[in-house]
């Protein structure tokens, strides 16, 4: 992992609407509303994803492993990038894949997740 300080600010700085930022932000925090986050919170709830009604939801599956999310990737033309993110084990390491792509693949990737 980069240099905690080097991180946010290359975060904070990187050229999309501040709410792309701040979900960013959420993600690397791993603090964002998904099933598995809530349910580790303490709050009772079928996990199951509610969209391919198959796996747990949490960030992986969410915007990287569903069937249904896969096509997207497909259809923008960033598989590749995908598979890259498929590599990283924690939330933050793949903010900071995100944030090291090329200009073009990172909007693009921000936008699709």
């Amino acid at each position: 992992l980069e240099c905690a300080t080097s991180f946010w600010q290359r975060l904070w700085k990187i050229s999309c609407p501040p709410k792309l930022k701040h979900f960013l932000w959420r993600l690397a925090w791993n603090s964002l509303a998904l099933k598995m986050n809530l349910q580790r919170c303490g709050i009772k709830l079928d996990t199951h994803c509610p969209v391919c009604n198959r796996l747990d939801e949490d960030g992986g599956h969410c915007f990287l492993e569903c069937k249904f999310v896969k096509h997207s990737w497909a259809d923008l033309q960033l598989e590749h990038v995908q598979l890259e993110l498929l590599l990283k084990s924690l939330a933050r390491e793949v903010v900071e894949a995100v944030i090291h792509l090329t200009e073009d693949d990172r909007l693009n990737t921000i936008i699709l997740l």
